[in-house]
C-alpha cells in the first residue's frame, strides 16, 4: 500500500492485544468528568456490551476470519447524498482490505443512510440494535439520537 494513502480504519489480526478500555469512565461519578468524556465512556461500554462491536467481538462474530479490516467511519454530507459517494467509499475500503489481505470487512453503520448502502452492496448484518434500546448510564433515556 502506498504510504500517502489515507484510510480511516484499522486491521484486526487474531493475535491482537486488547486496547485499554474506556468503558470504566461510564461508571465514574458524573461530577468527575466533562460530559463529552462521560458520553465517550458510555458509548464504549454500549458498543462492547449491548451492540457487541469492536475488536474482541469482531472475531466472535466472524470466527472463520483470519484478518479483518475495520472501517471506522463513513460520512457523507446530507447535501451530497444520492450521488454514489458512500458506495464508492465502501468499494475503496473493500479494495484496501483486499490489498491488506483481510478476509472480511467489519463496519458499524449507525445511520439509516449508511445501513442502506451496506445492504445494497451485500454486507451481512451481524447485529442490529435500535437507537431507542441504547440507553444512558441510568437506563432512563436513549444515549444516541437517530440521524
Amino acid at each position: 500500500m502506498k504510504s500517502d494513502t489515507f484510510r480511516l480504519g484499522e486491521v484486526y489480526d487474531k493475535d491482537f492485544t486488547p486496547d485499554p478500555e474506556m468503558k470504566w469512565m461510564a461508571n465514574m461519578p458524573a461530577w468527575l468528568w466533562p460530559k463529552k468524556w462521560r458520553l465517550l465512556g458510555q458509548l464504549a461500554k454500549v458498543l462492547d456490551e449491548q451492540v457487541n462491536y469492536g475488536k474482541p467481538n469482531s472475531f466472535k462474530s466472524i470466527p472463520d476470519a483470519s484478518k479483518i479490516y475495520n472501517g471506522l467511519s463513513l460520512t457523507v454530507s446530507p447535501k451530497a447524498r444520492g450521488q454514489g459517494l458512500g458506495k464508492e467509499m465502501i468499494r475503496q475500503t473493500m479494495a484496501m482490505a483486499k490489498e491488506l489481505q483481510c478476509s472480511h470487512v467489519y463496519i458499524l453503520a449507525t445511520s439509516i443512510y449508511s445501513q442502506n448502502i451496506f445492504n445494497s452492496i451485500g454486507f451481512e448484518v451481524i447485529s442490529n440494535v435500535p437507537y431507542a434500546d441504547i440507553l444512558d448510564r441510568d437506563g432512563s433515556s436513549p444515549l444516541l439520537k437517530d440521524t
